[in-house]
């Protein structure tokens, strides 16, 4: 998985590679790289998760 080149979608993320994504494109554009974006919807999916399992409790 390269996590480097913004025009390559890296595919589902785990939590940790997601926040590393995350700050290694921190100030890239969020619609034009496509690494951005993959991080995004995994950190939400993951805070969706957390979400989901205190509403349990």
């Amino acid at each position: 998985m390269n996590l480097l080149d913004c025009e390559v979608d890296p595919g589902p993320l785990e939590f940790a590679s997601a926040r590393l994504a995350w700050r290694l494109h921190l100030y890239c554009d969020r619609v034009a790289c496509r690494v951005r974006r993959r991080a995004r919807l995994s950190l939400e999916q993951f805070a969706g998760a957390a979400r989901d399992v205190e509403r349990r409790w």
